[in-house]
């Protein structure tokens, strides 16, 4: 855990499993010192994180790392657009239908 500290505070990269923090969240026991304004930062937003979210773990079947990669596509290129006319001013009352409509339509293609 100690080499992982050092590396965590200082790319701000945040682990995937609950257990590689438990221990602090658990105690609330930042384990940096507390003139390192940053890292209590970052460990508190990780006891945030990790106390009040529940994370996806992804299906594992054949094809699942394709599908992923096509709605991940998709989804961002719809929203780019919805983004650029809501920065426009122009997003239309029921956007959040369409943007799924789309979506819909374009993970059926």
């Amino acid at each position: 855990m100690d080499v992982n500290i050092p590396f965590v505070v200082s790319t701000g990269y945040l682990p995937v499993k609950t257990q590689a923090y438990s221990r602090f969240i658990d105690r609330n026991d930042i384990p940096v010192p507390a003139e390192d304004e940053r890292a209590v930062e970052l460990y508190k937003a990780i006891g945030e994180i990790y106390s009040t979210r529940e994370f996806f773990i992804p299906p594992y079947f054949d094809g699942y790392g394709e599908l992923e990669k096509k709605f991940t596509s998709a989804q961002t290129e719809i929203f780019k657009r919805y983004r650029q006319d809501c920065l426009l001013g122009e997003l239309p009352g029921n956007f959040e239908d369409q943007m799924f409509e789309e979506l819909r339509t374009a993970m059926t293609r």
